[in-house]
């Protein structure tokens, strides 16, 4: 008996990691719309949008802080990029 609770932890523990990744990888390829944004204002508005949403995922425990630190790092250097490319035009 005792091994099949173990094998049901171990289960579980398996599919909150998958349901993990799979949220981290949703907020990795909506960070990416921010390259659609026209101007500073918006791309700003947009990078903001995004730090709140990961941040708030982090706490509801519905990503790990490591992967939260990991989208806030591709989100910072993506707003880098754009908005010199914007501040360029």
């Amino acid at each position: 008996m005792t091994a099949i609770k173990r094998y049901i932890r171990i289960f579980r523990r398996k599919r909150q990691q998958a349901r993990t990744r799979r949220k981290a990888n949703q907020y990795l390829i909506e960070v990416f719309s921010l390259t659609k944004c026209g101007t500073l204002s918006e791309l700003d508005f947009s990078a903001g949008y995004y730090t709140g949403i990961v941040t708030k995922a982090a706490e509801l425990g519905e990503i790990t802080e490591q992967q939260r630190d990991e989208v806030l790092r591709v989100l910072h250097h993506i707003h880098k990029g754009e908005r010199e490319i914007k501040e360029k035009e």
